[in-house]
């Protein structure tokens, strides 16, 4: 299944988001930037302000942390992604044949699945195993048969 049509049938797309954040509407360099930034001060100083509230006494502000570290670590598959899409021609690589103005509109409410403690942090982990996973599956149907042909040749 492409990337585009798998896009459409899950929840968040945790890399789709991350593309379609950075770009925006026109594509700026700035607007990378600051995205990239956003996301990267995000996942580093999110959690460390909730383990500080964590360590209160407090059960109230043990919950706030805890909340607090559960939404930072949403921003850490956005971080590497955006890291990894930062380089020159990468994002429009990402983007190549995506209607981006729709793509806007639907994951400007998306955005709100942040939120979510580790919700965000769970289906990147999972999408990034799927997509390890899928081309190694195609390639060993491949890899069998060419060594049973290879066997055939032997014998």
């Amino acid at each position: 299944m492409s990337r585009q049509a798998h896009a459409g049938k899950t929840l968040i797309d945790v890399r789709r988001l991350a593309a379609i954040d950075m770009y925006g509407r026109h594509g700026s360099k700035r607007r990378r930037r600051l995205i990239l930034a956003e996301f990267v001060l995000a996942a580093i100083d999110i959690p460390l302000l909730g383990l500080t509230i964590v360590l209160a006494p407090a059960l109230p502000r043990v919950f706030l942390g805890a909340y607090l570290i559960g939404v930072g670590l949403n921003f850490v598959p956005l971080a590497l992604h955006a890291i990894s899409m930062s380089r020159a021609g990468l994002l429009g690589t990402e983007l190549a044949g995506v209607d981006v103005a729709a793509e806007l509109r639907r994951y400007t409410a998306k955005h709100l699945f942040i939120g979510i403690p580790l919700l965000v942090l769970t289906l990147g982990v999972a999408q990034f195993a799927m997509s390890r996973r899928t081309p190694s599956e195609s390639q060993a149907p491949a890899q069998a048969n060419s060594l049973a042909v290879g066997r055939q040749r032997k014998g």
